[in-house]
């Protein structure tokens, strides 16, 4: 799928930071990880990012790049519980609804966004429910902030604790 041609001529681009499995990702690379994310950030070329990730430690990766990554700039965070080889992966899917996320005006100042399974989940309320079904990823209490609908994001909700741009903690 060329998905320029999908996200209206925008330009996407992609960086491997790390290839390993997430259970073996270490404190050292969720650093080197955040410190990234922040430098990409702060490029005015740069609109947004994604992180792809596995689902066994999602929850801990995007809630530290949520208190550590100083922007305004959406941050996603997007896994899957099908690998792309499984008939009915959420691959794809997956990453289609991150890039439409990451692009929509409304997820500037939202924090670190955890998008899965036709969901929007705060970094800070995201949990891994499951282990077999695809809507494993879910929000705590008030953590779900919107759908995403086919090419429609509906955002319903922010969150109203500290994050990001606004987080007291300081990586350097």
């Amino acid at each position: 799928i060329d998905l320029v041609k999908i996200f209206f001529g925008r330009s996407i681009k992609f960086k491997e930071i790390f290839n390993v499995p997430s259970q073996e990702i270490t404190d050292n690379m969720r650093m080197a990880l955040a410190k990234e994310v922040a430098r990409l950030a702060k490029k005015k070329s740069v609109d947004a990012i994604i992180v792809t990730h596995g689902t066994d430690t999602l929850e801990e990766t995007a809630y530290f790049l949520h208190l550590t990554v100083p922007t305004n700039k959406p941050i996603i965070v997007t896994g899957a519980l099908r690998t792309s080889l499984h008939p009915s992966s959420d691959v794809m899917q997956n990453l289609i609804d991150s890039v439409r996320v990451a692009i929509n005006i409304q997820a500037i100042n939202k924090g670190v966004l955890v998008v899965a399974n036709n969901t929007i989940v705060s970094a800070r309320e995201i949990q891994k429910n499951k282990t077999f079904n695809v809507d494993a990823l879910t929000g705590t209490g008030t953590g779900i902030l919107g759908f995403v609908y086919n090419e429609i994001v509906d955002f319903h909700a922010k969150s109203t604790k500290m994050h990001t741009k606004f987080s007291d903690f300081n990586i350097n």
